[in-house]
């Protein structure tokens, strides 16, 4: 039987790709800075609450915080929340929402790389297949809409 963490995770997964779609939709009548700006204000608002609600923790953490973590948590969302968003809705806007969240969710098998790397994580042969295999499904879901007006060519034609 699989584990409840499975489940959660293919819910992020679900809830991933409803954005997606959302965010395209959006896209059609919005700037992505405002949705970025109303996201994001929401997003601090309900990270308020939490930390207010988990308080202690967060103190405890800011406590043990060093320098080198300071410029580490300031850097991060610069590059991969910030600029990657930014890249993400600039993409989104002129592509179809199917490609652009395949290729966008190729990310595990950058993970998996980067995590053998620089965390001394294993990567064997199921690593390397699921690399494999997520390469391959990028290239079948971007390659959807190609086969699709090939096909509309020969149906169009009789």
């Amino acid at each position: 039987m699989l584990d409840n963490y499975i489940f959660l995770a293919l819910f992020i997964s679900f809830l991933w790709g409803v954005q997606v779609v959302i965010h395209k939709h959006l896209l059609s009548s919005l700037n992505f800075v405002t949705i970025m700006l109303v996201s994001n204000v929401i997003n601090v608002f309900l990270i308020v609450i939490l930390s207010i609600y988990l308080k202690n923790d967060v103190l405890i953490d800011l406590k043990k915080l060093t320098f080198r973590d300071g410029v580490i948590l300031v850097c991060l969302p610069i590059f991969t929340v910030f600029i990657a968003n930014i890249i993400y809705y600039y993409i989104l806007k002129k592509h179809e929402s199917s490609l652009v969240s395949a290729i966008t969710y190729s990310s595990p098998a950058f993970t998996l790389i980067l995590a053998y790397l620089f965390l001394n994580e294993r990567l064997d042969i199921y690593g390397l297949s699921g690399i494999f295999a997520i390469i391959a499904g990028v290239v079948l879901i971007s390659n959807n809409n190609s086969s699709y007006k090939i096909l509309q060519l020969f149906t169009d034609s009789h």
